[in-house]
């Protein structure tokens, strides 16, 4: 049985001057973020967010896919100039996690 998210916010991601951030003063222009040589296509309803999360003191992302998983990429680079070498697919015991949209209307 596949554990179930539900996720009613979204939100953006930018890639900045400073590097990678989850929040922005201003407006930047749309830059793709690269797993190894290829752009991060994870579908539609991408749901990414940023965050340290191993601990090591860099930004990883954390994105819910429009399949419905959740991936993690960790960064193996810097803030500035982060580098992602594949995910991590998100379980809980086990278990892969499914994220559910939920509509508006």
């Amino acid at each position: 049985m596949k554990k179930t998210i539900f996720v009613a916010a979204a939100f953006l991601l930018v890639m900045g001057a400073g590097g990678l951030r989850a929040d922005a003063p201003g407006l930047h222009p749309a830059a793709a973020i690269y797993d190894g040589a290829n752009p991060i296509d994870v579908g539609d309803g991408a749901v990414p967010i940023v965050i340290d999360w191993n601990n090591d003191g860099k930004k990883d992302l954390l994105v819910g896919a429009g399949s419905g998983e959740i991936w993690l990429y960790l960064n193996q680079n810097t803030d500035v100039d982060p580098l992602f070498n594949g995910y991590t697919p998100i379980e809980s015991n086990g278990l892969p996690i499914e994220v559910t949209f939920l509509s508006g209307g």
